[in-house]
Parts: C-alpha cells; sequence; structure tokens
C-alpha cells in the first residue's frame, strides 16, 4: 500500500518539475513539510523522491537538502520500464564453484523459487578470481545472451566482491536494474538485501556477558565489500559492553579467508601467545569449526572451558563436534526477497529502490547453551 501511494507522489512531484512549479536547481520541500502538508508518513515521501533520484530528477546535496536536477523529457523516460520482462540474471562465483558453502546456494534457490512462482527464468553468470578481467567477461557474456537481445532481462542479482564492483556501474549505463546480496559498502541505502548481522551480533554479545564470559575472541574474515564481517563484530562488541563487560576484555582476530584452517591457524597463534579464551564468536561456521577443532585437540572441553558461536547457519555446523550454536541467517528468504525487489524494478522502470534487511534467529545447539526464555527477554530490551 505505502509503494503504491509513493508511485502517486512520485508522479505528482514529476509534474511539479514538468510544469516548472519545483524549477531545475531549486531546493525541494522537506519531506517533515511535505510529508505534512499531505498527511503522509515521511518514509512515503523518502520513497516518492527515490522514485525521482532513480530517473535523475532530483538529487540530495549533503547538509543541504534536495534539490531539482533536471527536466524531464516527456518524449522519452531515462528508464523505460520493462513490463515484458522473463528474465533474472545472476552473478556469482559460487555458480561455478562446487567447493563453495551452502550460503550462496540457498540464496540462488529462493531466488528461483521466487522467480519461477511468477513466471520468471533465471540466468547465471558465473566469474572466475583467475579471470584478469572478470567484468569484460561478465559484460561480454550479459551483452550476448538471447534474453538482453529480446529486452526479457529484468535485472540482475549480483553477489559483490572487489574484483567486480566495477560491474554495477557498467549494468546503470546500461540501464539494466540490479540488486547485490549484502551491501558494497557501510554506507549503502539502495538496491541491496542484507540480513541483521548487527542485531543478530548484538544478541550473542549480550548472552555473552550474561554468562559472565569475561574474555571473549571475534574471530573474523577480513572487512571489504558484500562481507558482513565488520557489522558482526561491532554488534558482538555493543553486545557485550552493554551487557557489563569491558570492551578490552575482547579482542579481535582477522583472518585472511573464511575456511576452517584460517580460522584453525588464527585462533592456535592466540592460544599459544596468550592463552585459551572462554568464548569466541566467529563471523563465518568454517572459521568457527576452525577454532572448535583446535580447542578439541588442546583437551578443552565445549561449552564447559571454552564456548563457540558461529553466524552463518550453514548445515555442517549441525554435524560438528559437539553441534553448534549459530545465528541462523535467512538464506533462502534473502534470496526470495532479492528476486521481488528486481521484479518491482523491472515493472515500474526504476533503478534504485530502497535495501531491505531480514531478520536473523539464534540457533541453539551444545557449544553455547542458552535458554530460549532469555534470548526472548534480552530480544526485546534490544529492539524496545
Amino acid at each position: 500500500m505505502h509503494e503504491a501511494l509513493s508511485q502517486r507522489l512520485a508522479r505528482q512531484f514529476r509534474q511539479k518539475i514538468e510544469t516548472g512549479e519545483w524549477a531545475v536547481g531549486k531546493r525541494l520541500p522537506t519531506t517533515r513539510a511535505l510529508a505534512a502538508e499531505l498527511r503522509v508518513s515521511i518514509n512515503t515521501v523518502q520513497n516518492a523522491f527515490r522514485h525521482l533520484e532513480a530517473h535523475d530528477l532530483v538529487e540530495r546535496r549533503p547538509r543541504l537538502g534536495g534539490y531539482v536536477k533536471a527536466r524531464p523529457n516527456r518524449a522519452s523516460s531515462a528508464v523505460a520500464p520493462t513490463r515484458k520482462a522473463t528474465v533474472l540474471g545472476i552473478v556469482s562465483r559460487y555458480t561455478e564453484n562446487p567447493d563453495a558453502d551452502d550460503f550462496g546456494h540457498n540464496i540462488v534457490r529462493g531466488c528461483a523459487r521466487a522467480a519461477g512462482d511468477a513466471g520468471f527464468h533465471l540466468a547465471m553468470y558465473p566469474f572466475s578470481y583467475d579471470d584478469p578481467n572478470p567484468i569484460k567477461s561478465l559484460l561480454s557474456t550479459i551483452d550476448n545472451t538471447a534474453a538482453r537481445a529480446a529486452g526479457v532481462l529484468g535485472g540482475i542479482l549480483v553477489f559483490p566482491s572487489k574484483p567486480i564492483l566495477g560491474l554495477l556501474e557498467e549494468l546503470d549505463r546500461r540501464q539494466i536494474a540490479w540488486v547485490t546480496i549484502n551491501r558494497r559498502d557501510a554506507n549503502e541505502t539502495q538496491n541491496f538485501v542484507s540480513f541483521d548481522a548487527f542485531g543478530g551480533s548484538r544478541l550473542i554479545g549480550r548472552l555473552f556477558a550474561k554468562q559472565n564470559i569475561d574474555r571473549a575472541v571475534v574471530l573474523s574474515d577480513t572487512f571489504g565489500p558484500g562481507k558482513t564481517s565488520a557489522e558482526k563484530y561491532f554488534g558482538f562488541l555493543q553486545g557485550y559492553v552493554e551487557g557489563g563487560m569491558l570492551s578490552r576484555n575482547l579482542d579481535y582476530i582477522d583472518c585472511d579467508s573464511y575456511q576452517e584452517m584460517a580460522g584453525y591457524e588464527r585462533i592456535r597463534r592466540y592460544f599459544d601467545e596468550f592463552g585459551p579464551p572462554k568464548g569466541v564468536y566467529a563471523s563465518g561456521d568454517f572459521l568457527a569449526l576452525g577454532a572448535a577443532r583446535l580447542a578439541r585437540e588442546r583437551g578443552l572441553r565445549i561449552p564447559e572451558d571454552i564456548v563457540v558461536v558461529g553466524s552463518t547457519g550453514l548445515h555442517v555446523a549441525a554435524y560438528a563436534t559437539p553441534p553448534m550454536t549459530v545465528m541462523q541467517v535467512p538464506m533462502e528468504q534473502m534470496g526470495r526477497e532479492a528476486a521481488r525487489m528486481l521484479m518491482q524494478m523491472s515493472r515500474e522502470g526504476d533503478r534504485r529502490i530502497a535495501g531491505r534487511f531480514v531478520p536473523t534467529s539464534l540457533l541453539v545447539r551444545e557449544s553455547f547453551v542458552v535458554d530460549e526464555t532469555e534470548i526472548q527477554h534480552i530480544r526485546a530490551e534490544i529492539t524496545s
């Protein structure tokens, strides 16, 4: 309902620009003033302006507000709606890597189900880190597909990583809608679907503090585009301190990979230098498995001597020794949301759409035992 209202407001605002009532270069009324005048929510007005931004009609200037950027050309829209679109593309190295974990595959599965329910098909565009110019290769593949030639490519879902970040600007130049899995940077507000990594990690930090784990480690892969590692670390830190623990009791260990061996080697070095902590929270389940393996080799009991928690929710975590407690990422739901966003953009002819966060849950197993009532109590405190 809000989306339909914001569309109607966007048309009204566009008419004001077309007639010159809102002249090019002039400052726009504030969203708060328009919301009060039109008796709608501020979010609805902001969404309407996002539609105009997608067509390069208005722009936001830091600390100055919104301004009219250009007068619309009635003969042609900045992005023509692709109402006959029947294909969604997916750019991911997961599609060609048989050794990859099920994170990417589950997202693709969710995307495929939502697309199939709406009568869309998927086109897979894999790339390799070994390719000296993966963007050029991907663009060549996309440009030469039958879907692109027939004008039925409704948009592309991208798993962003450093080698292909420039692809997004190239898709914009081709007027191809795109959505990313996770944000390419921390300031991104549009065209992504992610999960609440910060909130979920904050909950776990509070639970560590509640169990008086007064020496903890965050075992993390390197921060970067398309990753949620930074959000997990800072969320855990906030929850840990909120729970009454000192920040100096928490150590951060940077790994150069998300794989088990990286977690094993980095935590081994930490053990050798500082001794074992009482708890480990890892930015990925494979890293957590590496920490658990090292703990077992050193004769530590899990969870009596050390607790270990992962943060992805991969199937392999259920078969760890002991079975591992994890923050469960809603992978299939993320894929479904991404497909819905792309289909909406295709339908409405937009290049930009507000990003979406999907809630997480905590799947409690033997590596960190917490009471469900306590989880609900802390979650209520966090969200109140």
